[in-house]
């Protein structure tokens, strides 16, 4: 597929030359299905998160990218798949959980999309659907808007696993939504504060 090939031929030589820093490391290495989440800055973002990880990712991208031919079968080589933003779009939420339920790891960005101001946005609620159905863990990562650009090193902060599953024992399923959509919040806010001003 295409994106083991770019994985083994890009991925070195991009790693070598911009030497992305990656604070957290440590907590991209786990076993069994997970959920990143990450801000949305560039359309680099998803190629980033994928050089920095140890995991494949299967990313959630818009419909849009899909609509020729040529961009679908770039996407779906990338193990990309796509969602309808502007509907409760089931099947691509059936899709997410498959990949869950196999071990695999999902990535998407829960702001929907890029943020214009590089600081992040108000987050949807549908990646806390996908995870309190899923019952699988969240991990937090926040990409520094300051760091992008051609020459520039880029900087990507890594948060702790939400634990799902524990999160959302003894409450309901409403709440438990409600919940993981605050601590997912809460997580890339604390990540973006490290950001700013920590790192």
């Amino acid at each position: 597929m295409i994106y083991y090939i770019v994985r083994l031929l890009i991925a070195p030589l991009y790693l070598l030359i911009w030497r992305p820093k990656v604070f957290g490391r440590e907590k991209l290495r786990f076993k069994g299905g997970a959920i990143i989440i990450s801000n949305h800055i560039t359309y680099f973002d998803p190629v980033l998160i994928a050089f920095i990880s140890p995991r494949v990712i299967h990313f959630m991208a818009k419909a849009e990218l899909f609509q020729s031919k040529l961009t679908a079968w770039l996407m779906k080589g990338l193990l990309a798949f796509p969602v309808n933003r502007n509907s409760a779009d089931l099947k691509s939420i059936k899709r997410a959980a498959e990949i869950l339920q196999q071990g695999k790891v999902f990535g998407i960005f829960p702001e929907g999309t890029r943020s214009v101001t590089g600081r992040l946005d108000s987050l949807e609620k549908g990646t806390a659907f996908i995870a309190v159905n899923s019952m699988q863990p969240v991990i937090p990562i926040y990409l520094d808007s300051r760091s992008q650009g051609l020459f520039k090193r880029p900087r990507v902060f890594v948060g702790e696993m939400l634990d799902t599953e524990a999160i959302c024992a003894s409450i309901s399923r409403s709440q438990g939504i409600r919940l993981m959509h605050e601590k997912m919040t809460e997580a890339l806010k604390e990540l973006e504060r490290k950001a700013l001003h920590g790192n």
